[in-house]
């Protein structure tokens, strides 16, 4: 699943940050989002952008034990260059522990001091670490079932690209920012039989809109990374 959040000229950054954009109740739709999730992941980009964790608050670790859950879904950060703030909120929330997927490009003293606040898992095929790659990582060594993709722009760009993604949740807030600000999706054109969004549901409160679609396409060839 991607969650995003955008403007109405389709920017999901002001300033650099995408946390100002929504109201608190977009925060808090995201937070139960999260409830939902054995993981979450974010760009290395992002990160460096926001002091984010990605833990979700009391009322929600319970309702996480109901449905047989960990307590917090397990950080996951998506690097190309190895360039991981080390003090970052993260690293210091007691989340448990984070994993850090590493792209071929990550230096052996970036990755040495990575490998002291996360577990690290690189890939070496490509500069960027490969989605499909990681589902499989995340199912067959961590369990993971359903994960949460929370930018940014270009980490949204490929999964969706690679034809991996089931549900879109969009958040529509009131405002238009204008500028050169980063968009939702960022790169090459995707293809045009990527996908096909279908609206599930819609919901309205003081002008926000709150959008959730589901993602059909054809797969890709060969991959099958056992979330299906």
């Amino acid at each position: 699943m991607i969650n995003a959040v955008g403007t109405l000229d389709g920017r999901g950054a002001v300033g650099g940050k995408s946390t100002p954009i929504g109201t608190e109740v977009d925060h808090r739709l995201m937070r139960n989002i999260r409830a939902s999730v054995d993981a979450v992941l974010v760009g290395a980009a992002t990160l460096r952008s926001e002091d984010l964790t990605l833990t979700v608050d009391e009322p929600l670790i319970k309702r996480r034990g109901e449905r047989g859950l960990k307590e917090q879904p397990l950080p996951i950060i998506l690097t190309v260059s190895g360039d991981v703030p080390a003090d970052r909120k993260i690293f210091r929330t007691g989340e448990g522990n984070v994993l850090i997927f590493a792209g071929s490009r990550t230096s052996q003293q970036n990755l040495a001091k990575l490998s002291e606040l996360a577990t690290i898992r690189t890939v070496t095929a490509t500069s960027a670490p490969e989605p499909e790659k990681i589902l499989e990582t995340l199912s067959e060594e961590f369990g993971v079932r359903r994960l949460l993709i929370e930018g940014g722009p270009s980490v949204n760009r490929s999964f969706i690209e690679a034809r991996l993604v089931d549900e879109l949740f969009l958040t529509l807030a009131p405002k238009i920012a204008g500028g050169d600000q980063r968009s939702l999706v960022e790169g090459e054109p995707l293809p045009q039989d990527t996908t096909s969004p279908n609206l599930v549901s819609i919901y309205l409160s003081n002008s926000e809109i709150y959008l959730r679609y589901r993602l059909t396409r054809q797969p890709t060839p060969g991959i099958s990374t056992g979330f299906r």
